[in-house]
């Protein structure tokens, strides 16, 4: 089963999912997985032989940093990316059809595509792991890459007909966690991050940014509205703006009774 995040750049997606999985996995170290764990495992057992040996002689902590390494490097996930461009080949083309592809830069489009055959790859590998009891935590699935279909240079009009064509072709996960932030508030953190402000957004004026920011959050109620309406898909909705111990605890609770109600083995159910 996959879980994944949504939320605004700066909303603090990276850092809840690190802390939660931590969390869960002193509840269930098998049960709650990050996707990188299960990469990790899948890598152990399918990569290319020269680059599996390292994995599975070293100890777990330093295989799984090494592993980090090997993404984009093996025959496992290139032949994986090629899998899911024959199984998935409506969720590029509905952002290669689309207005917004158009009319974007073309450093833009290439980051985006690449984000996404990396997660497909990635995905790809993993689906079907063994352990059928794991839930596997995205911090940016397909949903989140559904933010490709805003345009950072200019505020278009809304190309609703192939966000949907792509939320239908998406494997969509069986938990949402939708984490929500004062626009201001994701511009300062942003700001403040080590890696500072994401790829598209380089040496852009603060004005520019906000704009940006303020049609993403239309977009995430779309999103949100959209699966509601149209798939199973659980959602948990998490106000990141106050006390953070507050905001992780309650989230660690939901998932945990949330898994006790549905044995995690029916989440989709």
């Amino acid at each position: 089963m996959y879980a994944e995040f949504l939320g605004l750049p700066g909303v603090g997606k990276t850092t809840l999912r690190n802390d939660l999985v931590k969390h869960l996995k002193r509840i269930d170290e098998k049960m709650y997985l990050s996707y990188e764990d299960a990469f990790h495992s899948v890598s152990k057992l399918k990569m290319d032989r020269i680059l599996r040996l390292p994995l599975a002689l070293l100890p777990n902590g330093l295989s799984k940093k090494l592993c980090k390494k090997f993404v984009n490097r093996s025959l496992m996930q290139f032949d994986a990316q090629n899998e899911f461009i024959a199984h998935g080949a409506n969720i590029i083309n509905a952002f290669i059809s689309s207005s917004v592809f158009a009319n974007m830069p073309e450093a833009d489009r290439k980051i985006m595509i690449a984000s996404v055959l990396e997660l497909g790859a990635i995905w790809t590998s993993i689906d079907g792991l063994p352990s059928s009891r794991s839930l596997i935590i995205f911090e940016e699935g397909f949903v989140q890459k559904s933010f490709m279909f805003v345009n950072t240079e200019f505020e278009s009009e809304v190309d609703h007909g192939h966000i949907k064509l792509y939320m239908e072709s998406i494997p969509l996960p069986e938990l949402l966690i939708y984490i929500k932030a004062d626009i201001d508030a994701c511009y300062q953190r942003m700001l403040s991050r080590p890696d500072g402000l994401t790829s598209r957004l380089k040496n852009a004026k603060s004005d520019k940014i906000l704009d940006f920011l303020n049609r993403l959050e239309q977009h995430v109620l779309y999103i949100v509205d959209w699966l509601a309406t149209n798939s199973q898909c659980k959602l948990i909705t998490v106000n990141n703006s106050g006390n953070y111990r507050e905001t992780l605890d309650a989230l660690t609770g939901e998932i945990t009774k949330l898994a006790l109600k549905e044995n995690i083995n029916t989440l989709a159910e």
